[in-house]
C-alpha cells in the first residue's frame, strides 16, 4: 500500500495530504485542511501523536519507523501504522510544521499475531509430550529454543546459541548435503542428560521465507 503523507503547521492542524492519505479515509484531499487528529482518530491515539509531533518540533530530531496502534473514530476499526516524522523549515530555517509518513502494516501485525497464537496452541498441544524444538538460524546455530514440560530434566541452554555441527551433527550432517528432499529431514540423536544417553528423533522443515534456516522438532524416544 502506498505511504500516507499528511503536513502539518506548528498546531498540528492539517495543511494538505496525498492522495494514499485521501483514499484511506475516503475523502477529498482539501477535506482535511485545518483539521487535526483529533476528526479521525480516537482520544488517545490523537493526544500521543500530538505529544509527539510536539517533541519533535521541540527537538528537531525526525522520529523514524515508530510503530503505532490506531483506532479509527468513526468505525471504530484498528490497524496498525510504521510513522515517520520529520520536522520542516521556511526559508529563514524556521521550523514551521511536521510531515508525518505513515506505512500501514495492519496485515503484517495480524499475520504476526495469528503466528503467535498459532505458537501457542501448538506448546500447549505439544506440552505433557518428550520434545523440544529449535530454529538453526543462517550463522548455523541453534536459537529459540523451547522445551515441553514432558522433559523437565533437559535443559535447553546446553544448546542454545551452539554450533549445530558440534551440538547437533547427524542434524547438521543431513542438511549440509546437496539435493536432499524435505520429507527426507528427519534423523536421529544422542543426547546425553544428566549422565544418561537420551535418543531424540528429530524432524525438521526449510523455513520457506529465509534461505539457510530451518525449523527443529526433537521428540524422545
Amino acid at each position: 500500500l502506498p505511504d500516507r503523507i499528511t503536513y502539518k503547521d506548528k498546531e498540528s492542524r492539517i495543511l494538505r495530504v496525498n492522495k494514499a492519505k485521501a483514499v484511506r479515509f475516503d475523502m477529498a484531499p482539501e477535506e482535511f485542511v485545518g483539521k487535526t487528529d483529533y476528526d479521525f482518530f480516537n482520544k488517545e491515539h490523537a493526544e500521543k501523536a500530538m505529544r509527539d509531533e510536539k517533541q519533535l518540533l521541540e527537538s528537531g530530531k525526525a522520529m523514524i519507523d515508530m510503530e503505532e496502534k490506531f483506532v479509527v473514530a468513526q468505525t471504530g476499526d484498528v490497524g496498525w501504522s510504521s510513522v515517520s516524522g520529520i520536522p520542516f523549515r521556511n526559508d529563514h530555517n524556521e521550523m514551521i510544521g511536521t510531515i508525518i509518513i505513515a506505512k500501514d502494516t495492519t496485515r503484517l501485525k495480524i499475520a504476526e499475531s495469528s503466528l503467535i497464537d498459532r505458537e501457542k496452541i501448538i506448546e500447549r498441544l505439544l506440552d505433557n509430550m518428550p520434545v523440544f524444538r529449535y530454529t538453526i538460524g543462517r550463522d548455523g546455530k541453534v536459537h529459540d529454543l523451547w522445551k515441553a514440560k514432558a522433559l523437565p530434566d533437559f535443559d535447553p541452554a546446553s544448546l542454545e546459541a551452539t554450533e549445530v555441527k558440534t551440538s547437533m551433527p547427524e542434524v547438521h550432517d543431513l542438511i549440509s548435503q546437496d539435493g536432499v528432499d524435505d520429507s527426507d529431514f528427519v534423523c536421529k540423536q544422542v543426547i546425553e542428560i544428566n549422565g544418561e544417553k537420551e535418543i531424540f528423533k528429530h524432524f525438521f522443515f526449510k523455513d520457506s521465507a529465509h534461505d539457510g534456516v530451518y525449523f527443529g522438532f526433537a521428540m524422545r524416544q
